[in-house]
């Protein structure tokens, strides 16, 4: 009896890496036990991503769909790829952003994850693709750690990840307040993970990610740095908590840290980064307690 295993890609304004992102997948490696079909969901109102996908649908070994969503935001556009994917019987989810390309043994490992671990929900590397035109550092500091085995996890990012479809039966979806702000993903399995799944991180299936223009910049990763600690922290504690007031006392350190090593980052991009992130974390912090959060969606 086939698995059958549906991928999705949610995508925005990116036609040029939404074209690699499915080459990448029509060349992934599968056998008789698997039945793989692609779902590419176009949150952008013009559908300028239709023409590949129906590109993509005539040269890819497996079936494959293109569906708009009209309702811009990604909570939106991933919630759809669930109820499609569904729809069509999957026993597995997968999702890509559209920035990625997936290295060909991909469901190959993550089948074997799954098979090793027992997981409900799986996380795979993703590996920074090098951008020659940027610092060395900057292009450092946006690599994920990737773990050497596996480990059970209390969330799991959305970039490369695959999950049961009980993960979705009992109807979790992604929360709409964060549509376009980012941190969806991990608020959605740490519900998952409430309710009972299992999650794991996996050194297996590999994924590679382009960093794409708005992230080519010291002042776009402070920004960013700053939106995830707001969003982290204001998941984490409510408002005005004890939890919280420890915390926003660590800023006080951070904050004369940061000043320290920023004057060394006026020589080294690495100190810079430091002092960067040292910062936004505790800007972070405290723009946590404010209302509102910062648009980040296409970013």
């Amino acid at each position: 009896m086939q698995k059958k295993i549906t991928l999705c890609v949610c995508t925005f304004k990116r036609p040029k890496l939404l074209t690699e992102c499915l080459q990448s997948l029509a060349a992934l490696a599968f056998d008789e036990r698997f039945a793989l079909s692609v779902i590419v969901v176009d949150n952008e109102p013009s559908e300028q991503a239709k023409k590949i996908v129906e590109d993509f649908i005539a040269v890819a070994p497996f079936p494959a769909e293109y569906a708009a969503e009209p309702e811009r935001g990604l909570c939106n556009a991933r919630n759809r790829g669930i109820e499609l994917a569904l729809a069509q019987g999957a026993e597995y989810i997968g999702f890509f952003d559209d920035d990625e390309t997936v290295d060909k043994q991909w469901a190959l490992d993550m089948m074997k994850s799954f098979k090793d671990t027992g997981a409900d929900a799986l996380a795979g590397p993703i590996v920074i693709n090098r951008a020659p035109e940027i610092s060395a550092a900057l292009n450092d500091a946006y690599r994920f750690k990737i773990p050497k085995t596996y480990a059970q996890s209390a969330t799991l990012p959305m970039g490369n990840v695959i999950f049961r479809r009980g993960v979705v039966e009992n109807g979790l979806r992604f929360d709409l307040k964060f549509n376009r702000t980012g941190g969806e993903d991990v608020d959605f399995f740490r519900r998952a993970a409430a309710s009972g799944a299992k999650l794991y991180r996996t050194p297996y299936g590999t994924v590679y990610e382009t960093l794409t223009a708005e992230k080519k910049s010291f002042s776009a990763y402070f920004r960013r740095q700053v939106r995830v600690a707001r969003l982290h922290y204001g998941q984490k504690y409510p408002r005005f908590s004890a939890g919280f007031m420890k915390e926003i006392l660590l800023t006080i350190p951070e904050a004369f840290g940061a000043l320290a090593v920023g004057i060394a980052g006026v020589f080294s991009d690495r100190a810079k980064i430091k002092a960067l992130k040292w910062s936004a974390k505790a800007w972070g912090r405290i723009l946590s307690r404010c209302r509102g959060n910062t648009d980040a969606y296409g970013n």
